[in-house]
């Protein structure tokens, strides 16, 4: 009977969950920073907000949302001290009304 060694095992799962872990964070799409935002000319902002509410699964047709998440990103993005925050903290995206 052969024998195999431990450490090769403990190795497999460690890379493993290593795998998993890298695997798990490509599914994710990071929201831009406020400072990448407030980089993004006027003309295109328009998107970033509607890929948000994409993202968060909110109807991006809807006049009140997209009025809404334009709003709450200015404001958000207007204080300084969130120029490294993502845009995914500009608001309560579970809320029922902006």
């Amino acid at each position: 009977m052969t024998h195999r060694p431990r450490k090769n095992t403990a190795a497999s799962v460690i890379v493993a969950l290593c795998l998993t872990l890298v695997l798990a964070g490509c599914g994710s799409d990071p929201s831009p920073t406020c400072a990448e935002y407030l980089a993004t000319p006027l003309t295109e902002r328009g998107q970033l907000n509607l890929d948000l509410l994409r993202k968060h699964d909110l109807e991006w047709t809807d006049q009140g949302n997209i009025v809404g998440v334009s709003a709450a990103v200015e404001r958000f993005c207007a204080d300084a001290s969130n120029e490294d925050r993502s845009l995914d903290e500009a608001a309560d995206w579970t809320a029922d009304t902006w």
